[in-house]
């Protein structure tokens, strides 16, 4: 059974693609919101030290007049975090004659609540000692994302895209909401640990069961798009503590509506590559007919009796472990599968990293972060309108470029007088690494064969969190100069760059399904092929020689096609 064969009879991209689109996007929004509410949960508010002698913690604000005389004044800040003067023995608060000029650390603290009136911060005290904590959690975090990429993939690889999904939505849902109950930071970082780990393949299943059941020509589009509904949860995510303050509620805000996706578990369906894989053609069939009636084409007959191009694994347990194993020991996959994971962890590193260098936007606290969110729409809209005509190959290269040369010429202009064009470069920086992320996802699938795609984007996202997990350190090393940790961002955007000449074109090609495709994949093609100029060149080669058959061998006009039985013919 050739599902692409199939897919192209029935409709690639007909009615049922669309809605099911739709609906496995709705879980990407919501896996956006859960992964920037640490943002706001956990905003670093400002602090001082509370002064017992001059107010009474339940009512104490953050400014207040005594200030001048009982709390040191700090160069960064309005007052000391950490420190306030010793009281005198006679005690008092009118004037400086109650308070030495020796300082002393405090215990009890008061907060600033323009932003929010409650946080992890302020619940926990993530305050001065305690307050390497606020980051740690956020590294942990992003270990989370690489154990529950490398989880999620081998899931879905194993038990189905569907079943991973619905499994995930109850997980998440569980230890989310339990987080907003913690009692201690100890707890509230376990959970969210665990969130992190459950939360991913809310975006990965149906990102690779999207790419799936689309036709040649749609796949990419899809999967880079699927980043824009992301995106939007990011900014979704800015949205709430404009109405909520309290960090608990906002997060059962985040959380509990991750159960309407249960619903799922009644219409949603499995991929019918899969199905195959796992030796259930009746099933996969069943899916392919479901999809002509809704498309309301004639289901092809002719098709179900050709023999599978898939390789049907023997038995559920030993094909992933089986398959990888056959990975390991090509040299030509092994040699994707790291330069696949040297891209991942710059991307990852890159597009991390620039937020946190870059100059802070002037403005509203919440308007700033949700434009940082919606900027990345224009690079996925970007990508999808290009990715066909001009190749996976050229917009990976186009996109690191971007983002390598963006972040060192923002390294390289320290001028006061130009720092709208360093924060501008900056920006191109994150432009071009937010294309290069959505990127990422859909040439890693079209990489990987049937039976190893979600593992094999599984793996490849571990890795980026590693990129992920440095960033901060990086950003770290320049002490408020920006200079050195935006040009090391750079080169490694150039670097991967280069490192994506090695991989082949995957444009308007049938995905691999074995082993052997994967290995045969891209053999004999150019260097940098661009689609829509192969394409051009072989009409009028076509031309020239004055043939005008109704059997001409076109690439597709989508992408370069290689000579394995899959061009288009015309």
């Amino acid at each position: 059974m050739d599902v692409d064969a199939i897919l192209e009879r029935i409709g690639g991209w007909g009615r049922y693609q669309k809605v099911l689109y739709v609906l496995a996007a709705l879980p990407s929004i919501v896996g956006g919101m859960v992964t920037l509410a640490y943002s706001w949960t956990a905003f670093f508010m400002e602090h001082r030290c509370l002064v017992e002698e001059c107010e009474d913690p339940s009512n104490a604000t953050y400014d207040a007049p005594f200030l001048r005389w009982s709390t040191p004044a700090d160069a960064d800040h309005t007052w000391s975090r950490c420190q306030r003067y010793r009281p005198t023995s006679a005690g008092g608060c009118t004037n400086t004659s109650f308070f030495t000029n020796q300082t002393e650390s405090c215990s009890r603290w008061v907060y600033d609540k323009s932003v929010m009136e409650s946080t992890v911060v302020s619940e926990f005290n993530l305050v001065c000692d305690r307050e390497t904590l606020w980051p740690l959690e956020n590294s942990l975090y992003f270990v989370g994302v690489a154990v529950g990429s490398v989880l999620g993939g081998a899931l879905a690889d194993r038990y189905g895209r569907r079943f991973t999904l619905l499994l995930c939505v109850v997980l998440t849902a569980a230890a989310s909401t339990a987080g907003a109950f913690s009692p201690n930071y100890g707890t509230f970082a376990t959970l969210r640990f665990f969130v992190a780990v459950f939360q991913y393949p809310l975006f990965a299943a149906p990102f690779v069961l999207s790419t799936e059941i689309t036709s040649v020509e749609m796949r990419a589009a899809c999967g880079i798009m699927m980043n824009a509904f992301f995106a939007i949860g990011e900014a979704l995510a800015g949205v709430i503590p404009i109405f909520e303050k309290d960090w608990s509620t906002m997060q059962l805000i985040f959380s509990i509506p991750i159960l309407v996706f249960c619903s799922y578990w009644f219409f949603f369906p499995e991929s019918p590559r899969w199905l195959l894989t796992v030796s259930q053609p009746q099933k996969a069939e069943d899916v392919l007919r479901n999809i002509a009636k809704w498309n309301k084409t004639d289901f092809p007959e002719d098709l179900v009796a050709q023999e599978s191009k898939v390789e049907t694994a023997t038995s559920r347990p030993s094909g992933t472990s089986a398959d990888f194993m056959r990975v390991l020991k090509s040299p030509v996959l092994l040699k994707r599968a790291c330069i696949l994971s040297v891209q991942w962890a710059v991307v990852a590193m890159v597009y991390y990293g620039v937020g946190l260098v870059s100059t802070d936007l002037a403005g509203d606290v919440y308007l700033n972060f949700i434009l940082t969110m919606l900027i990345e729409i224009p690079a996925y809209i970007v990508c999808s309108l290009f990715i066909n005509p001009l190749g996976r190959k050229l917009m990976f290269v186009s996109s690191f470029a971007l983002s390598g040369l963006g972040t060192i010429g923002a390294g390289l202009i320290s001028s006061n007088e130009l720092e709208w064009l360093t924060t501008t470069l900056a920006l191109l920086g994150k432009f071009g690494a937010s294309g290069a992320f959505s990127l990422a996802y859909v040439y890693t699938a079209e990489l990987y064969p049937d039976s190893l795609r979600a593992l094999g984007v599984g793996v490849a996202s571990a890795t980026g969190r590693v990129g992920s997990i440095l960033a901060p350190f990086i950003a770290d090393l320049g002490q408020g100069d920006t200079t050195l940790p935006l040009c090391i961002f750079g080169v490694a955007g150039l670097v991967a760059a280069a490192l994506t000449m090695l991989l082949p074109e995957t444009s308007g090609q049938d995905l691999p399904t074995s082993i052997d495709e994967a290995i045969q994949f891209g053999r004999g093609q150019p260097l940098l092929p661009v689609p829509c100029l192969v394409a051009r060149r072989q009409r009028k080669r076509e031309q020239l020689r004055g043939f005008d058959g109704p059997q001409i061998q076109l690439p597709d006009t989508e992408g370069y096609a290689h000579d394995q039985g899959h061009s288009k013919t015309v």
